[in-house]
């Protein structure tokens, strides 16, 4: 029987668990290798065509931004840096976040940044929902937020969520970081602000339409979203024009408002839902 994408959903489950054998992406959400896997036989005439083109998608969404080599050092430094204290935690932090590419572009703007993200916040308290997070997390300490916010991450790896997960918690037991695949699920939870910071192309790359339809699940104060400047290459040709025109459309599409604020190599829009009520 053929499921809505018009695939047997049995040869599907067969690519996702050859996905889930191979060693750079075995540590990924079974929803996302389910997704890549069903991409993979509507591009490939074979299994084994198909499981080329899910490993192309995953590359795509995912190895390319946190090559296999910077992920095993991230986790390796990961493991400790949640005992160490001050100046060397500090240290361990920003060679965490130098691994990736989003990530390393920031750090010279993360107090920018970290004032973009209290002025959606509270007076008092307040939660930060990281969605897609990667290695944001381990930026914590230099956004200089309140220490009561509670922070919640999600991530597709569950190796480097769980290593976020015990990091977060010696700032705050209440803050945790999951793996889970934000495309397949509501995520059923308030918060005051919502980050999606450079995800929402990487959403659209796997399912087209899924950007607003994250946007419209959230139950959220505000919405923080970025889009690059520049490739991973460092190319910039039109593409502040068409991410600006994306993040408008998205924003309209999900029934939010958002202001623009540019900071460093990256666009951002502060938004908020129009009609809470809608």
């Amino acid at each position: 029987m053929l499921d809505k994408t018009g695939i047997e959903p049995d040869v599907a489950a067969c690519i996702a668990a050859e996905l889930e054998k191979s060693a750079k992406y075995s540590c990924l959400n079974p929803d996302t290798l389910s997704r890549a896997a069903a991409w993979g036989l509507a591009h490939g005439r074979t299994n084994a065509d198909a499981v080329k083109a899910a490993k192309r998608k995953l590359h795509q969404i995912y190895s390319a931004f946190l090559p296999a080599a910077a992920r095993k050092k991230a986790l390796k430094l990961a493991s400790a840096v949640a005992e160490g204290e001050g100046a060397g935690r500090l240290e361990a932090c920003m060679a965490i976040l130098r691994l990736h590419a989003s990530t390393a572009e920031r750090i010279p703007h993360l107090g920018a940044i970290g004032r973009l993200i209290r002025s959606c916040l509270p007076d008092a308290g307040g939660t930060v929902l990281d969605l897609a997070c990667g290695l944001n997390p381990f930026a914590l300490p230099m956004l200089d937020l309140p220490a009561d916010v509670v922070y919640l991450a999600l991530d597709i790896d569950r190796d480097l969520a769980l290593a976020a997960d015990r990091f977060l918690k010696a700032f705050n037991p209440a803050s945790i970081c999951e793996c889970r695949d934000v495309i397949s699920s509501s995520q059923g939870r308030h918060a005051d602000v919502v980050l999606m910071l450079k995800c929402m192309t990487t959403f659209e790359r796997q399912e087209k339409g899924s950007a607003a339809w994250v946007l419209k699940s959230l139950d959220a104060g505000a919405v923080i979203l970025s889009f690059p400047l520049a490739s991973l290459g460092g190319k910039k040709k039109g593409m502040e024009g068409n991410y600006r025109e994306a993040g408008q459309r998205m924003l309209a599409d999900a029934g939010m408002r958002g202001e623009e604020v540019v900071i460093g190599n990256e666009m951002f829009f502060r938004a908020s839902f129009e009609r809470r009520g809608a």
